[in-house]
């Protein structure tokens, strides 16, 4: 324990976690399935394509960008994130990527990509609740964790989102832990000279350009420090996507720990080396060491 913390009351240097939730708490795969399917026809009916013509070569774009280390996802001219990082991600990218090919003029294009989002959410409609190796193995997850931690999670999914999962755990989960939503992890603040362009760690090889400047995540991981004790050195970050999730809190110090999505990247796992998991398991194995 570091000197600083040796005079702290006793609840100020209980153990902490930062859990994100899409991808990490739960089946991002089950849960995207009809997403994927309804997404391009929402896309093809919003830009006047044909359907039949094109939806061989959007499914063909998704395979070529899932394959792909190296291509991003674009938000306001920011690369910030790679298009293949799970399946929300893919399936927008690609609709981004048709668009480029087809030398499509758009006036805004983020404004786009926000409206077909939440356009295919509603038509997906009330979608069924899926956790990452099922309910009760969630459940157990979470039980074992908050014996020995205080958790919370910070998360770009919505609240009522969150809340709902947490409900249908049971009343200990959803009293029990803190849910920061909306958490602003995907936005690139360029004129936020509070953190470098990008970031950099010895032993960290990517074949991308890591962003680092999400303004918004570093608030929110900044207040958790200053208000309810979430000291890197007694903190642990668990999410599925590096750059989204960990890479910040690799660079404010941080223990971070990545869990497999199906979409990892090998530089990213030779990088974690132990800290990078697959499985509930070998992710208790580190937090309850």
């Amino acid at each position: 324990m570091d000197e600083d913390f040796i005079d702290e009351p006793e609840d100020k240097i209980r153990k902490r976690l930062i859990l994100d939730f899409d991808g990490t708490i739960t089946d991002i795969e089950k849960e995207t399935v009809e997403f994927q399917g309804m997404y391009p026809f929402i896309l093809f009916e919003k830009l006047n394509l044909n359907r039949e013509k094109n939806i061989k070569r959007f499914n063909k774009i998704k395979e070529e960008l899932k394959e792909n280390q190296t291509k991003g996802f674009e938000i306001y001219g920011s690369d910030v994130m790679p298009a293949s990082c799970d399946p929300y991600i893919l399936t927008q990218a690609a609709g981004q990527q048709l668009v480029k090919e087809l030398a499509l003029k758009i006036e805004n294009e983020d404004e786009l990509l926000v409206d077909l989002f939440l356009e295919t959410r509603k038509e997906v409609g009330k979608k069924g609740t899926f956790y990452r190796e099922g309910k009760e193995r969630t459940k157990e997850f979470l039980d074992k964790v908050m014996e020995e931690y205080e958790i919370c999670f910070v998360t770009n999914a919505s609240y009522e989102k969150v809340q709902k999962h947490l409900k249908e755990l049971g009343e200990k989960y959803f009293r029990g832990i803190k849910v920061y939503a909306n958490a602003g992890k995907l936005i690139i603040d360029n004129d936020y000279k509070e953190l470098p362009k990008s970031f950099c760690s010895g032993g960290f090889i990517s074949p991308r350009e890591v962003l680092l400047r999400r303004k918004n995540y570093h608030q929110k991981l900044e207040w958790l420090i200053d208000e309810k004790g979430f000291y890197p050195s007694i903190t642990t970050v668990v999410g599925d996507i590096y750059e989204l999730d960990l890479a910040l809190p690799d660079y404010m110090k941080f223990g971070i720990i990545q869990i497999e999505n199906g979409y990892s990247k090998e530089h990213e796992r030779e990088y974690l080396g132990n800290r990078f998991v697959k499985n509930y398991n070998e992710l208790e194995a580190l937090l309850l060491d």
